[in-house]
């Protein structure tokens, strides 16, 4: 922590490895007032920052870990993207990040044959700011494991809740695994809409006998936030519908981006380099707007007229 006038360090802290990603910031309890911030490192560590009003009582925390000993399917997944982070009701956070090792996307680089039993996730980590424990993020009795929930989706995955406020689960998780081997998150990952939107990449192995070289299958996902259905050609990217879309001309796709926008006096959110939620052709700098899956349409509750007691 540095001060912005001076450039004084103002507190710092230690973490278990490097941190190649941003930090991530959010204001909970007082809207544009920032009062935790997540950081999360090259061994698959997640470490929440808490701001007290004064700076000697600033403290982190390791909330999550995907690299613990005590599971060894979790052994050498990276962070290397800050998480799209989102809050919620009781004092919560939604975290959405993935792990991958976007330095080394290549066959030959990447440790392609260890994918096959320890492949990359994704994963949606609810942490709950009033305690300071560590999560293992692919322990099974506190993460779900939605890796075939939604992968074509049907009316019995939308109708599993996930992890909604109040659920007793930590998160879950999808191994990124479904579409070949050695896939990884190479992008960091936006929340809109109840959906969270990441991109992938996997390496293609080149065609034996001939001298042609490949980029790798690029993808872009849209996952139901608190089940991981797909919300590929769903209204409002809600659920039940296709998980993922190839990027044509493959390669390492650029993160996606939310923003808002005025159209014609109106303000618009649209995303930049997600895939196309109407199910079409995309690329890695497609624009398009997302709208919720609510109805509209107000409801009186109560009105009271002009000199009513």
């Amino acid at each position: 922590m540095l001060d912005a006038a001076n450039g004084n360090v103002i507190r710092s802290f230690p973490t278990a490895r490097s941190v190649a990603a941003d930090v991530a910031l959010i204001a909970v309890a007082t809207a544009g007032v920032v009062d935790h911030a997540y950081a999360v490192d090259t061994g698959g560590n997640i470490y929440r920052l808490d701001f007290a009003t004064s700076q000697t009582n600033w403290v982190m925390n390791r909330v999550a870990f995907t690299n613990g000993s005590a599971h060894a399917n979790g052994a050498g997944r990276k962070f290397l993207f800050a998480p799209a982070l989102l809050a919620a009701p009781g004092r919560k956070v939604y975290l959405a990040l993935g792990s991958g090792d976007r330095e080394h996307p290549l066959q030959s680089e990447y440790p392609y044959a260890l994918s096959l039993t320890k492949p990359n996730r994704f994963y949606v980590y609810v942490d709950d700011l009033a305690t300071t424990g560590a999560t293992d993020l692919d322990d099974p009795s506190l993460m779900d494991d939605f890796t075939t929930n939604g992968q074509v989706g049907t009316a019995t995955n939308c109708s599993t809740p996930g992890v909604l406020p109040g659920s007793s689960m930590k998160g879950w998780f999808m191994d990124l695994n479904q579409y070949g081997q050695g896939e990884q998150t190479v992008t960091s990952a936006i929340i809109a809409a109840g959906a969270v939107a990441f991109s992938t990449n996997r390496p293609i192995p080149a065609t034996q006998g001939t001298c042609s070289t490949s980029l790798g299958e690029a993808r872009g996902y849209w996952l139901n936030l608190f089940n991981g259905s797909g919300g590929i050609g769903v209204p409002g990217a809600s659920c039940g519908g296709t998980r993922s879309s190839i990027f044509i001309g493959g390669g390492l796709p650029p993160t996606p981006v939310l923003a808002n926008v005025l159209v014609g006096g109106q303000s618009i959110t649209v995303t930049i380099g997600t895939a196309q939620l109407s199910g079409s052709v995309s690329t890695p700098i497609s624009p398009q707007q997302v709208q919720p899956n609510i109805v509209p349409t107000r409801k009186k509750i109560f009105w009271k007229s002009s000199g009513e007691n």
